[in-house]
């Protein structure tokens, strides 16, 4: 082929196969109420550095009596950051925050 050479544009796919990072923050408690907030990172890191994942879908916020569980969601899948919950006066409760990613990891 005689034809000259021309350029092309490189391309670069990252899968993201890794779960995001999730935590709580205790806002305030008044009374027996206790407000929390979600947050969460997708970054997929690679020998060549940190890439952004696909981002948050959903939220998970679960609670239970003891850190070993059994978890019952309180407000599951949405994409709310803040939540109240209702304890009653003396209990002792966990809570715990899944994210989910737009990949479902």
């Amino acid at each position: 082929n005689a034809s000259p050479p021309f350029i092309t544009n490189q391309t670069t796919n990252i899968l993201d196969d890794g779960a995001p990072t999730s935590g709580l923050v205790l806002e305030s408690v008044d009374a027996n109420v206790v407000r929390l907030s979600c947050s969460a990172v997708d970054t997929e890191t690679l020998a060549s550095g940190e890439f952004p994942g696909t981002g948050i879908q959903t939220y998970t916020v679960s609670v239970a009596p003891t850190d070993q569980g059994p978890w019952t969601g309180i407000q599951t899948d949405t994409r709310e950051t803040s939540l109240a919950y209702t304890a009653e006066f003396g209990e002792t409760v966990y809570f715990k925050v899944e994210a989910t990613d737009r990949v479902g990891n």
